[in-house]
C-alpha cells in the first residue's frame, strides 16, 4: 500500500491485477504513455514482407506469393494463408528478390501458392521456385473475379462469405484477418451486380449469410437480392467502414494487439493481415489525417486496455508522429464508462487529472499516473472531467456551470451556467450535456460556448431521458422515461442519434449506468449484470447475485473485462459487499477489493474508485 500525504490523508491501494507484456519485435519498439508501439518494417513493401514473415514464422512448408504491385488477386489470399497457417510474401511481376528465396529456403518451404495469372506474377518467379526445389500452385481465373473464386475452392467446406469491390482494396483489407480466422472466402465483385459466375458458385455453396462491405456506392443493393442473410459492413469512408468492420466482430478478436497500416496502400495490410490471423488480431487502417471514428476506437478501445500496437511500414508509409498523436491526443474528453460514473478522473498523455481534498476543499489537481506530484489547476471541484487537445473540460456541479482551463492551469473560462446541469461529456468541439428536473433533456453546445442547442429527441412517446447518458459514435444511451396509457410511466433503455433521430429501443429494462463497448451495451439492475447488442438482439444474463440489502451500485466496462461494485445501504453489513470484475463472457468473476465502490473509473490500466465515506478517499488498483 502506497499513501500519498497532500495535508489530508489521500490514499491509494495498489493491487496488481493484469501485466502487459512487452513483444520484441523486429526493428524499433517503444512504449508510449497508455499503449505499446511496435513497428515492422523493411526497405520497401517487399522488405517489409519478408520482416513481418521474420516475425511470425521460424518454419512452414507452404506459403503464398502475391503480387506487391497490383492488388485485386491478392486481397482474397489471406484466408487461404490461414488454411495453411503460411506467410505471404510480396513479389515483382517478373522476379524474387535474393533476401526473398532466402527467407523461403529458411523457412524450409516445400509448396508455394501462387496467387494470379503471368500477367501479374510472371513465369520466371515460378521458374525460380522451382529451380529451387519448391513445388508451385498458381491460382488464377480469366480475371479478377474468378480468381477469388480459384482461391475460395482451397477453402473448401464454408457456408458464410464476404462480398468485397473488386476495384478497392480498403474494405477487403479491413475484414481479412477476421476471414481468415473464420475461414470463409473474400469473394470479389463489379458495383451493380454479382458476375453469372460468381452467382452460380455460389448457388452450389448454401450460403447462409454474405458479409458485404462497404455502402451502396460500393456495392449495389442488387447484390444483396442473391443471398437470404446479408450483413452491409459500411461507413462514410474506408475508414469508418474499418471501424465498423472491427466493432462487428470484436467479440471474435484480439484487440489486445491490434495491427495498424496505411489506407492508401495495400501491401503492408496484405502481407500483415496473415500475421495478424494468427493472433485473431484486427488491421485498423489510417490515414495522415485520422477519422473522427479512428480517433474515437482508440481512444475508447485500445487506450484504456493499454493495447499492442503494431505498426506495418516505415516511417515513409505510417510516420511514428502520426502514431504518437493517435494516442496522445484526445478526441473524446473521457471514456463513456467513465463519465457515467461521474468522470472523477481523466487522463492526456503521461498525466492524470481529478480533485483531491485539500484544506477541507476538493480542488482539480494534475499528477502522475501513480497519483504523485500533484499540482493544483484550479480551486474548483470538478466533476465530469474530460481533457481534449490541452484544455480541461469540467462541471462544477454545486454551481451549475462549465468551465475549460489549460491543462497548465492558465485560461480558466466559464463557457456557460445553466441550472440543473446533471452530467456532460465531451466529443470533438462538442460539448453534449444534461439538465435534470425529474426528467434530463439534453443539450449541445461548441467548447467555445457557441451554438448551444437542445437535443429534441424524435419520438414523442419519450418524456425524457436518465440522469446519466453515454455517447458511443453517433448514438446517446440513456434511460428514457416513456409515456404509457396510465401513470407510472416505465422506463427503458433507448439510443439516439446526436441529433435526435434514429430513437431505438435497446432493452425494455432500466439502468442507471449503461457501459458501451464495441457493439455491447452493459448494465445491471439490482440483482442482474446484462448485455445486450446495441440493436436491441441476444440479450444476455451475464451474472444473477441473489442479494438481500447489497445490489449493484456502478459498472465500468474495459476491454474484456467488467468492473461493478456490490454496496449497500449500511456499509460493512454484508460481506458481498466490494469491487468485482468480470469478463464480458460472463465468467472469471473475481474480488478485487472489500471496499465498495461508489464511482469506479478506469485509466490506463489504473481502477480508481472513491467508498463515497471517510473524506472520499480515492482507491487506486493495477
Amino acid at each position: 500500500m502506497v499513501i500519498i500525504q497532500n495535508k489530508k490523508a489521500y490514499v491509494k491501494l495498489l493491487v496488481k491485477t493484469f501485466v502487459i507484456a512487452s513483444a520484441a519485435l523486429f526493428s524499433m519498439s517503444s512504449n508510449v504513455h497508455a499503449a505499446e508501439l511496435n513497428r515492422i518494417y523493411g526497405k520497401d513493401r517487399y522488405e517489409t514482407s519478408i520482416s513481418i514473415s521474420k516475425e511470425g514464422w521460424t518454419s512452414s512448408p507452404t506459403a503464398i506469393i502475391a503480387s506487391g504491385e497490383n492488388f485485386p488477386d491478392a486481397l482474397c489470399s489471406v484466408p487461404l494463408a490461414k488454411k495453411y497457417n503460411s506467410p505471404i510474401f510480396l513479389s515483382s511481376k517478373n522476379g524474387l528478390s535474393d533476401n526473398c528465396k532466402k527467407q523461403i529456403t529458411k523457412l524450409g518451404v516445400k509448396e508455394i501458392f501462387i496467387i494470379g495469372g503471368t500477367g501479374v506474377i510472371s513465369e520466371n518467379v515460378e521458374n525460380q521456385l522451382t529451380t529451387m526445389g519448391i513445388k508451385c500452385n498458381r491460382l488464377a481465373g480469366q480475371d479478377r473475379y474468378e480468381t477469388s473464386l480459384k482461391i475460395a475452392d482451397k477453402l473448401e467446406n464454408f457456408n458464410e462469405v464476404v462480398i468485397s469491390n473488386g476495384y478497392g482494396f480498403a474494405d477487403a483489407l479491413s475484414i481479412a484477418p477476421i476471414a481468415a480466422k473464420k475461414q470463409i472466402p473474400i469473394i470479389l465483385s463489379p458495383k451493380e451486380a454479382l458476375p453469372d459466375k460468381v452467382k452460380n458458385y455460389l448457388k452450389e455453396k448454401s450460403i447462409l449469410k454474405a458479409y458485404i462491405l462497404g455502402g451502396t456506392g460500393v456495392l449495389s443493393s442488387n447484390i444483396e437480392k442473391d443471398f437470404s442473410n446479408t450483413l452491409r459492413l459500411s461507413g462514410q469512408n474506408r475508414y469508418d467502414t474499418n471501424i465498423s468492420i472491427i466493432k462487428n466482430f470484436s467479440d471474435e478478436l484480439n484487440l489486445d494487439k491490434v495491427f495498424i497500416a496505411s489506407g492508401e496502400n495495400f501491401p503492408d495490410a496484405l502481407s500483415g493481415s496473415a500475421l495478424a490471423s494468427i493472433t485473431s488480431s484486427p488491421i485498423m487502417l489510417i490515414s495522415k489525417s485520422p477519422s473522427e471514428k479512428t480517433l474515437e476506437f482508440t481512444n475508447e478501445r485500445l487506450i484504456p486496455t493499454r493495447s499492442n500496437l503494431i505498426i506495418l511500414g516505415g516511417e515513409g508509409v505510417v510516420p511514428s508522429s502520426l502514431i504518437e498523436n493517435l494516442v496522445n491526443k484526445n478526441y473524446i474528453g473521457n471514456t463513456s464508462a467513465n463519465i457515467v460514473n461521474f468522470g472523477s478522473i481523466a487522463k492526456e498523455g503521461n498525466y492524470i487529472y481529478t480533485s483531491i481534498l485539500v484544506d477541507g476543499k476538493y480542488k482539480l489537481h494534475k499528477m502522475n499516473l501513480d497519483g504523485s506530484n500533484p499540482i493544483k489547476i484550479t480551486d474548483d471541484n470538478a466533476s465530469y472531467i474530460n481533457v481534449v487537445d490541452g484544455w480541461i473540460y469540467y462541471l462544477d456541479f454545486i454551481k451549475g456551470d462549465i468551465y475549460k482551463v489549460k491543462t497548465d492551469g492558465t485560461s480558466k473560462t466559464k463557457i456557460f451556467s445553466k441550472h440543473g446541469i446533471f452530467s456532460m461529456q465531451v466529443i470533438g468541439d462538442w460539448i453534449y450535456y444534461n439538465i435534470d428536473t425529474g426528467v434530463s433533456y439534453f443539450y449541445k453546445v461548441k467548447t467555445d460556448g457557441t451554438l448551444d442547442q437542445k437535443i429534441n429527441i424524435q419520438d414523442k412517446s419519450i418524456l425524457g431521458g436518465g440522469q446519466r447518458f453515454t455517447i458511443s459514435g453517433d448514438y446517446i444511451y440513456t434511460d428514457c422515461l416513456v409515456k404509457t396509457d396510465t401513470p407510472p410511466y416505465n422506463r427503458y433503455i433507448y439510443k439516439f442519434k446526436t441529433d435526435g433521430s434514429n430513437v431505438t429501443k435497446v432493452s425494455e429494462d432500466s439502468s442507471y449506468k449503461v457501459n458501451v463497448v464495441d457493439n455491447w451495451v452493459y448494465y445491471y439492475d439490482s440483482e442482474n449484470l446484462y448485455k445486450v447488442k446495441t440493436d436491441g438482439t441476444n440479450k444476455t444474463l451475464l451474472l444473477h447475485e441473489d442479494f438481500t440489502i447489497e445490489g449493484f451500485y456502478s459498472v465500468n466496462t474495459v476491454g474484456n473485462y467488467i468492473y461493478y461494485s456490490v454496496w449497500g445501504v449500511d456499509l460493512g453489513i454484508s460481506p458481498n459487499f466490494g469491487l468485482y470484475r468480470i469478463k464480458t463472457d460472463g465468467t472469471d468473476k473475481t474480488k478485487l477489493s472489500d471496499i465498495p465502490a461508489r464511482f469506479i473509473n478506469i485509466v490506463d490500466g489504473y481502477v480508481y474508485f472513491d467508498d463515497g465515506h471517510d473524506e472520499h478517499k480515492i482507491y487506486m488498483e493495477k
